[in-house]
C-alpha cells in the first residue's frame, strides 16, 4: 500500500501498542486505496467509508489492531483512514463515530510483509539457512 512518508513506526511500549503514522503526498480517494490494499494483500478488504475528505494520512497496526483505543489515536494524530488485520462490532461503530474511514484485511496478510522483512534481515545474519515461505489459504477472507 506504501506510503510517501512514515512519520510513526508502530510501537509497543510499556505494555501498550501504538499504530504507525504514514503521509501521501497527493491524496487518495476511499476507494483508491481500498483497491491498493486489496491488491497488495491479494485478497478482498473489509472497507467503511466515514466521512468526505481524501486521504492524506493514515494509521496503520496490522494483525489484532481493533481496539477501539488505537482507532482514538490515530483520530487524534489527525489520521483519515485506519487499516488493520481485525475488526469488531466496536471497532466499526468507533470509527463510525470519530469520523476516520477503516480498512480491515486479514490478520494473517496484513502481518506477512513484517515477516518477510525479518526474514531478509535472518538470511544476512545466516546466509546457509534455507528460508521457505509456507503458502496460507486466506481463510480470513469474506
Amino acid at each position: 500500500m506504501k506510503v510517501d512518508e512514515i512519520t510513526t513506526f508502530s510501537t509497543f511500549k510499556d505494555n501498550q501498542e501504538f499504530p504507525g503514522i504514514g503521509l501521501y503526498h497527493e491524496p487518495r480517494s476511499f476507494m483508491e486505496l481500498k483497491e491498493r490494499l486489496e491488491h497488495v494483500l491479494g485478497e478482498p478488504v473489509k472497507a467503511w467509508e466515514n466521512h468526505d475528505r481524501p486521504i492524506n494520512k493514515v494509521g496503520i497496526l496490522t494483525g489484532a489492531g481493533n481496539h477501539t483505543a488505537l482507532i482514538q489515536y490515530a483520530k487524534n494524530q489527525d489520521c483519515d483512514a485506519y487499516i488493520t488485520g481485525e475488526q469488531t462490532l466496536y471497532s466499526v461503530q468507533y470509527s463510525k463515530f470519530a469520523g476516520i474511514h477503516l480498512f480491515v484485511g486479514s490478520h494473517t496478510f496484513t502481518e506477512i510483509f513484517g515477516l518477510e522483512n525479518l526474514v531478509i534481515r535472518m538470511k544476512e545474519i545466516y546466509p546457509d539457512v534455507k528460508m521457505v515461505q509456507i503458502q496460507e489459504e486466506h481463510i480470513e477472507s469474506y
